[in-house]
């Protein structure tokens, strides 16, 4: 597969000159904002009873097609980003040049860490602190990174941080005055590959590591280092250890130079779909067309009502994101064109963002995190026109700013189903959905452009993406009437690929909308449809144990919004 350098924007110096800007200076051009009304009450009355036709039952099905040791073990290169200007001041407003004296406080042996206070650090001034890791945690017994694993049997200390901006020399240093103590640091995005981890022996994701297979001295991540990390994002340094040294734990010392650290705002550490308050599970929203324009109700998975939001017209499609570093997603619509525009209110400023990006035909619900920085990239999908004819990918990269990667993948009559498959980045990877005469056929390109095949369900299944095991990964997923108008649901569990396929029945054909989603916060997708009436209804079934709920919500005419990631 080639990567394509396609104008795809047709006016480039319109794509983000709106941010920063108050939605309501923009009413007239996206539909009105209502974000401090009352409590919705959208529906009134009681859930109905919940009924369950057969239960859970797992067969096996023949449907791999490729060789799973093709998948090269590459070291994934990071890409140098020229979008952040450098500067030679970088205090915050009304912040004094000088920083204080040596905290007093070590790094926490428990995410999220000790946070880093905000500030401008130089070469003279840098922020510096000291601990000892004997004793503590073992938060991360195994970090993966760039296709490999590596252990780290040790206890750990944690420091969060977010990178405002950087300076031409930015520095992180850990040195320890113990010479035969080995130390290993590397950090993770507390915004992707399971975040900051919650309890003890995790293996996460490490998006850098700085080992000299050394005892004693200094490990450093350099300005080559720094000037990848993503600025406003959540990241977490861990101090820790190979597990082959004889001294696994001991003194150390990190400086902080040449950077300015923002005060930093910690996500929730579970990543739903449809999170609109932030607390890690995925919350009941529908779309209403309301005089004009769209409004957007959410009952969240708690049973509190959010004020609702007239964000749109009727033809726009919710794109739902979290495009910020909040934690909470964001509410977004695309508005088909001649130059198709993307309309963001970023939930952490409660500014509007405005992209031009795409054009009418295109799919703009293959949003997702193509890189790997732990937030939305706006994107579309353009099919083939005619059989055969190739399609592609868009995807905002702001590298440089403003810039965009164009993937040929795909042809006429292909589904996109972007999704986190595999877990050794941090990247959505582009997936497609084929029709294979009477089978179902996902296919994968891999970041180096090979591309394999996976057979799958029925051709004319509904893709159903989500982690349905909770192992932070995608699930081949698809969704189908069954023979007695029922919904069949099967998916592959990831973390036992290839031996067995989950199969649920849960919704009536003729009446429900497929609205998947982590409702309770655990990190399981569940099998989910909203069922049209006055008041309408979303039945929610949990994989596995099959504990069910009803949840009250919208009435007839309403679009579940959960049901734009559908396929």
């Amino acid at each position: 597969m080639k990567v394509h350098s396609i104008e795809l924007l047709k006016d480039r110096s319109r794509s983000s000159k709106c941010e920063g800007l108050s939605p309501s200076a923009w009413l007239s051009r996206v539909g009105s904002v209502s974000l401090i009304i009352g409590a919705a009450s959208v529906m009134n009355g009681q859930a109905r009873d919940v009924w369950n036709r057969g239960e859970d039952r797992t067969r096996t099905l023949n449907r791999f097609n490729g060789n799973a040791s093709r998948i090269e073990k590459r070291v994934k290169a990071f890409s140098t980003s020229d979008l952040l200007t450098r500067q030679s001041d970088y205090r915050l407003p009304g912040q004094k040049r000088t920083v204080g004296p040596l905290s007093l406080l070590a790094g926490s042996d428990n995410c999220p860490g000790t946070p880093i206070p905000p500030g401008t650090y130089t070469a003279a001034a840098p922020y510096t602190n000291s601990g000892d890791t004997t004793g503590a945690n073992n938060t991360v017994w195994n970090y993966g990174g760039g296709y490999y694993y590596s252990y780290a049997y040790a206890p750990d200390h944690i420091y969060s941080f977010t990178l405002m901006a950087r300076g031409p020399n930015p520095r992180i240093e850990v040195s320890t005055t113990n010479p035969n103590y080995d130390l290993t640091i590397y950090v993770m995005n507390g915004m992707a590959g399971g975040r900051c981890p919650a309890g003890i022996e995790n293996a996460p994701y490490a998006m850098a590591v700085a080992d000299r297979y050394q005892p004693g001295g200094t490990e450093v991540f350099d300005s080559d280092w720094l000037n990848q990390f993503p600025l406003n994002v959540p990241l977490h340094l861990f101090i820790d250890s190979a597990p082959y040294t004889s001294t696994s734990a001991g003194p150390y010392t990190i400086k902080f130079q040449d950077v300015t650290i923002a005060e930093s705002t910690q996500p929730p550490a579970n990543d739903a779909a449809l999170d609109m308050n932030g607390d890690g599970r995925s919350d009941f929203v529908i779309a209403r067309d309301t005089g004009g324009q769209k409004t957007w109700y959410t009952r969240t998975s708690n049973d509190t009502f959010l004020s609702p939001v007239n964000w749109g017209v009727p033809g726009d499609i919710p794109v739902p994101a979290n495009y910020d570093s909040d934690g909470k997603v964001d509410y977004a619509v695309w508005r088909p064109g001649p130059q198709g525009r993307f309309y963001i209110i970023r939930s952490q400023t409660q500014t509007l963002y405005i992209d031009d990006f795409g054009q009418t035909g295109d799919d703009p619900t293959i949003v997702a995190d193509f890189t790997g920085d732990g937030l939305a990239d706006p994107a579309v999908y353009r099919d083939g026109a005619v059989p055969g004819a190739p399609s592609y990918w868009y995807y905002r990269t702001f590298e440089p700013p403003n810039g965009f990667a164009a993937i040929q993948f795909g042809q006429h009559g292909d589904k996109p189903v972007p999704g986190h498959y595999f877990p050794w980045d941090t990247n959505a990877e582009l997936v497609l959905r084929r029709a294979d005469g009477p089978l179902g056929i996902f296919l994968v390109r891999f970041p180096w452009g090979d591309v394999s095949s996976y057979i799958f369900g029925h051709a004319t299944d509904t893709v159903v993406p989500g982690d349905y095991d909770d192992d932070g990964i995608t699930d081949l997923a698809v969704a189908r009437v069954g023979n007695d108008g029922l919904i069949v649901w099967d998916f592959d569990p990831s973390a036992t690929y290839g031996i067995g396929v989950n199969r649920s029945v849960w919704g009536v054909a003729a009446t429900d909308v497929l609205a998947p989603g982590d409702y309770d916060g655990d990190g399981q997708t569940e099998f989910a449809v909203w069922r049209p009436g006055n008041p309408g209804t979303f039945f929610v079934k949990k994989p596995g144990t099959g504990q069910m709920r009803a949840v009250s919500w919208g009435r007839t005419g309403d679009v579940p919004v959960a049901n734009s990631f559908v396929r």
